[in-house]
C-alpha cells in the first residue's frame, strides 16, 4: 500500500513540473506573438498640427497598421500614413488610382460627379488649388488625400505632398488616442 502511494505521489510531482512547463511554454509564446504585433504590425506616431481634426487632433498619438494594405489596395476615405519630405503625414484619401479629381464652390468632383455631402471632410473647401479649374488627373499609382480640416491642411491640392504614390503609403490608421486628459479617450479611424 505505502508503496503505491509513493509512486502516486511521485507522478503528482512530475505532473505538476510538465504543466509548470507547459504553462512557461504558452506564456512565451503569448509574449513573442505580442511583441511581434507591436514591432511590425502597427507602429505609433505622434500626430501634429490641426490638419486633421476633429479625427485627429495635434498632441494625440495615432496607431498605423503596416499590413492593412499587403492584400488590398487602399480605399477612399481611409486615413493613411504616408512618407512626406522625410517625415511621416496623416491624411484621408478622397481619390483613387485613374480617377480625375476636382474641387469647385467648395465641393470635391471624381470624374466630374459631384461626391455626397454627408462626411464632414467634405464640406467647406475653401482653396482648390492644383484641384480647381480641369482639376487634377492621378496616375496608375497615385492617390489624392485631403485634410479633415481643408483650412489648415498640407495635402494633395498643392505641389508639396502633391498626389501620394502607392509606394509611399506606410500603412492605415486604425485608431486616435487622445492622451491630454487625466482619461486617454480613443478614436476608431475606420470609415
Amino acid at each position: 500500500m505505502r508503496y503505491m502511494e509513493e509512486i502516486r505521489g511521485r507522478r503528482r510531482k512530475k505532473g505538476r513540473g510538465r504543466r509548470f512547463l507547459l504553462f512557461l511554454a504558452r506564456l512565451s509564446a503569448a509574449v513573442a506573438a505580442a511583441l511581434f504585433v507591436i514591432l511590425y504590425v502597427f507602429f505609433r506616431i505622434p500626430a501634429a498640427g490641426g490638419s486633421m481634426e476633429p479625427a485627429v487632433s495635434g498632441g494625440d498619438f495615432v496607431f498605423v497598421c503596416r499590413i492593412a494594405y499587403l492584400f488590398h489596395a487602399p480605399e477612399r476615405y481611409d486615413v493613411v500614413a504616408f512618407r512626406d519630405n522625410g517625415g511621416i503625414s496623416l491624411k484621408r484619401i478622397v481619390g483613387l488610382p485613374g480617377e480625375t479629381v476636382t474641387i469647385s464652390d467648395g465641393k470635391i468632383f471624381i470624374n466630374g460627379t459631384e461626391q455626397p455631402e454627408e462626411s464632414a471632410y467634405l464640406k467647406n473647401i475653401d482653396v482648390a488649388g492644383r484641384a480647381g479649374g480641369s482639376g487634377v488627373a492621378l496616375g496608375e499609382d497615385e492617390y489624392f488625400v485631403l485634410g479633415d480640416n481643408p483650412s489648415r491642411s498640407q495635402d494633395s491640392r498643392s505641389e508639396t505632398p502633391g498626389n501620394v504614390s502607392r509606394s509611399d503609403i506606410i500603412g492605415d490608421a486604425w485608431l486616435s488616442v487622445d492622451t491630454s486628459d487625466l482619461l486617454p479617450s480613443f478614436h476608431l479611424l475606420i470609415p
